[in-house]
């Protein structure tokens, strides 16, 4: 009950209070888009440089935003459950015979960059050097393993022809092609 009056109140506030300046004029005026306008630039972040097109999301950067409440209390379990302690229990984590730590490495190819993006963000939300540290072990042979294509990750092998691992883009546009 305490939810619904407080958003009603802040509708009222809106309509009543922040649809007019001073004078009594419109000063806001609402708008609905099927998405968010692309046609200026971001001076806060820094997003997509030509010819790329702008993004139309932007990841805000890491601890420009703290977490409270229930949103806090999610991280945290998730913290001390099993995306934080996905290391200790996973073959795929494992660091021996790693793909993304050992050129031509045995395993570790898909689960890696799926748990490392939430675990590295984790790590610098809470600020925890222990998960910093692993993070950065990752992130570091991630970045030393980029081939002359400017790819970084697992090389598969298909008889004597190197090919690309689809899993390293992390956002499924690979295509035959890029073999």
């Amino acid at each position: 009950m305490r939810f619904i009056k407080s958003i009603c109140f802040l509708i009222f506030t809106f309509f009543v209070i922040g649809t007019s300046d001073c004078n009594g004029q419109n000063s806001i005026k609402a708008t609905n888009s099927f998405r968010p306008v692309l046609t200026g630039q971001n001076n806060w972040y820094v997003g997509n440089k030509a010819p790329l097109l702008p993004a139309s999301f932007i990841k805000l950067p890491l601890g420009s935003i703290k977490p409270e409440g229930w949103i806090l209390k999610l991280l945290e379990l998730q913290k001390d459950g099993l995306s934080g302690h996905l290391g200790e229990i996973s073959a795929w984590l494992e660091k021996k015979d790693n793909a993304w730590l050992t050129e031509g490495g045995e395993h570790g190819w898909e689960e890696v960059p799926y748990w490392l993006r939430g675990y590295a963000d984790m790590a610098f939300i809470f600020d925890d050097p222990e998960m910093k540290k692993e993070t950065m072990i990752w992130i570091e042979a991630i970045l030393k393993g980029q081939n002359e294509r400017g790819w970084v990750g697992p090389e598969i092998r298909n008889g004597e022809k190197e090919m690309s691992d689809c899993w390293r883009d992390m956002m499924g546009r690979c295509t035959r092609q890029d073999y």
